[in-house]
């Protein structure tokens, strides 16, 4: 997939909110996918190097030109001359003339209210008329449409009307580098550089109207004539004039000698300004996020925020509220955590644990995932007469595949019957035991406790309560290859799969069996046995990308046999999950390929099984992906994809790696820690609201 993205201005010198944004978005995806073509573009500018280029990330410097020549003839010129697959823009607009499918981060529409946009400088008053001109247009056009907060997408689904499936909430992060900076060096070094005051509170100002500069004005004059403000106010690049003009408005120059200026601070800067902060203001009178607020918190330092539009959403109650319209509330608030030692360090310890909640990682997955599923809608709807010549080709080459092994490699392709979301909610029962980071698989005892892993070489199982709390650990008396999978049989022996296979070119494939572990004391070791064991059809180790199916995550025991779900990595991607059978008998086995299932196409990842379960009633198999599941019911062992299947969508997207059954409508799922941020959680899942929808 060739994908391009929009960031005109991250290369220019002075960097703000959307600039943050779309770097922190490229660097990630830098990071999680290796595989597809990007290619970047930017303004020819001043930092042209802010992102460097990569394997597959191409960065096109793309002339210096007015903004809307540059982004509606400029960027589609070379959008075309590229043959993209999908174009993401990142700040709002975007060309009106690519016939690609568009992705638009959509960060606000509030240029498109009642709120007065003729205020500002001659830049900002210009690029509101620009915005409202072009955004009611495009996303007419978008594919999908990203917005950074849950009120923010309500204001969009409001104002435009439009299908609800079309827009899609991806939460901002913080930066890997705010951190609270403890270095007296650097302290002093950022102080003196930027002559800082010794007592100062934040406040990330500008011209815009919305930032509230003139109500920050007239509470320092309230404070100032009560004999209140013991503080200096911190503002950065902002125009002093238009200081002076608020100042003569509210009839007190003398509050301007309680504002210091530091000017422009570049990025990679502030986490030493926010540290040597008391407090920091963020009193913006509508926004669409809020970055800022993670950032203080992130460097340990009290907030004060807005009560209105996404604020509330960001800081949750990490923070001290008030009301931005009124400037007698913002100073009651700097007052009342200033004067309160207490409930700094109550704001500053919720500070941290709400930044945990927030990361530019999950930002970028969920991003990522937009731009597969919108490919394969897009790719869909355009089945031309050599789509269809090659699926026919296709058709045949594996029935060819039949008769040369003998063995039927075609599953029937079900669509599966979509149950009401609306009805299920995955809910989350609290954190996995923080040595439980790569939780790679789920089973639960006949005692009610929960069993998982590792996938990190230490041969230990952890036993959690339904809570996730830890009970006990015990080892067993074999090493951890790539263990994905732990399922129970009917007679209480467990399984541990070792059938982690990423390059698909291991010989030496090893399921463990072992008594139940309840049996087996805390701290103890288990003794195992070997099932060891080889696929029927691999002759390469590994194979060509076309057959780069032999990994897997996913196992179940039914009826005597071990059942094995393959995790699809072929290219191109055939959207197959074959499936082994093994007996349980310990001992040297080949793995019979019995059946597969199809999955569907389009983005890999969303295509891979993650964990698979049977239900107490051997009445339902549930099939595990990174946001979704599968129920599988009325199957024949060994023959599942002539089940009928439902899916049920999770509205969750993580590092899914685990699933068992409590009872025969309720289920447990685990996730794997992501960067000790996201995920590493126990969730469970009520079927019963659905019941009645499975038939």
């Amino acid at each position: 997939m060739k994908i391009g993205i929009e960031a005109q201005r991250i290369s220019r010198k002075k960097k703000h909110g959307m600039d943050i944004v779309a770097i922190e978005l490229i660097k990630k995806l830098q990071v999680i996918d290796t595989t597809n073509q990007y290619f970047v573009f930017i303004k020819d500018d001043e930092d042209n190097t802010i992102v460097a280029e990569t394997a597959n990330f191409k960065v096109i410097k793309i002339k210096s030109a007015p903004y809307p020549y540059w982004e509606q003839v400029l960027l589609p010129k070379m959008v075309k001359d590229l043959d993209l697959d999908v174009l993401h823009c990142t700040s709002n607009t975007a060309p009106l003339s690519i016939n690609i499918p568009l992705v638009i981060t959509l960060h606000d529409i509030i240029y498109l209210e009642k709120l007065n946009f003729t205020k500002g400088t001659l830049y900002q008053i210009f690029g509101n008329f620009y915005r409202r001109w072009n955004v009611p247009s495009v996303v007419k056009k978008a594919a999908k449409i990203i917005t950074v907060s849950d009120y923010e997408r309500k204001r969009i689904l409001d104002h435009f009307k439009m299908s609800d499936t079309v827009v899609e909430t991806v939460h901002n992060g913080v930066g890997d580098a705010f951190k609270k900076v403890t270095d007296t060096v650097i302290l002093q070094s950022i102080k003196t550089k930027y002559n800082l005051p010794d007592n100062y509170v934040f406040f990330l100002g500008n011209t815009d109207p919305k930032k509230n500069v003139e109500g920050v004005m007239k509470a320092l004059s309230i404070l100032r004539k009560a004999n209140k403000l013991t503080f200096t106010l911190l503002m950065l690049d902002i125009d002093r004039e238009y200081l002076q003009r608020i100042a003569t408005s509210i009839d007190d120059q003398e509050v301007l000698k309680h504002i210091s200026f530091s000017g422009y601070i570049p990025n990679y800067e502030l986490p030493a300004i926010y540290s040597l902060a008391q407090a920091f203001l963020y009193p913006s009178l509508r926004e669409s996020f809020g970055i800022p607020i993670l950032e203080a918190m992130a460097c340990e330092i009290p907030v004060v925020t807005s009560n209105t539009s996404s604020m509330p959403e960001v800081a949750g109650d990490a923070a001290v509220y008030m009301d931005p319209f009124d400037p007698n509330t913002i100073a009651e608030a700097l007052t009342s955590l200033l004067t309160n030692d207490e409930l700094k360090k109550d704001l500053i310890a919720k500070g941290i644990d709400r930044v945990k909640e927030f990361s530019w990682r999950q930002n970028a997955v969920k991003t990522h995932l937009q731009f597969g599923t919108i490919l394969n809608i897009h790719r869909s709807n355009k089945k031309t007469m050599i789509q269809y010549i090659f699926k026919f080709t296709l058709i045949c080459f594996v029935l060819q595949a039949e008769v040369m092994f003998g063995q039927s490699s075609v599953a029937k392709h079900i669509k599966p019957v979509m149950l009401d979301a609306k009805k299920i909610q995955l809910k989350e029962i609290g954190s996995l035991p923080k040595a439980l980071k790569e939780a790679s698989g789920l089973e639960i005892t006949k005692d009610g406790h929960l069993w998982s892993h590792n996938d990190d070489g230490v041969p230990v199982l952890f036993c959690i309560d339904t809570l996730g709390k830890l009970v006990k650990t015990i080892q067993l008396d074999r090493a951890n290859h790539g263990w994905e999978e732990i399922t129970r049989d009917d007679e209480d022996n467990f399984y541990v799969a070792g059938i982690g296979n990423n390059k698909n070119d291991k010989k030496d494939l090893k399921i463990l069996k072992f008594a139940d572990p309840e049996k087996t004391p805390a701290n103890k070791i288990a003794e195992t046995e070997d099932i060891s064991f080889k696929y029927e059809d691999q002759k390469d180790f590994p194979p060509p990308p076309r057959k780069l199916n032999f990994d897997a995550d996913a196992m179940i025991s039914l009826n005597g046999s071990l059942y094995i779900f393959t995790k699809n990595r072929t290219v191109p991607f055939t959207g197959y999950s074959k499936i082994y059978k093994l007996s349980q008998k310990a001992g040297e086995q080949t793995a019979a390929l019995v059946d597969s299932l199809f999955l569907g196409k389009g983005y890999m990842l969303d295509r891979w099984i993650t964990g698979a379960a049977v239900s107490p009633d051997k009445k339902t198999i549930a099939i595990l992906f990174h946001d979704h599941i599968w129920l599988l019911r009325d199957f024949t062992a060994g023959k599942f994809s002539n089940s009928k299947i439902y899916e049920v969508n999770l509205n969750h997207y993580s590092h899914k790696a685990g699933i068992c059954f409590l009872t025969n409508e309720k289920l447990y799922i685990v996730d794997e820690l992501e960067l000790d941020i996201i995920g590493g959680k126990l969730y469970s899942l009520d079927l019963r609201p659905v019941a009645s929808d499975i038939k």
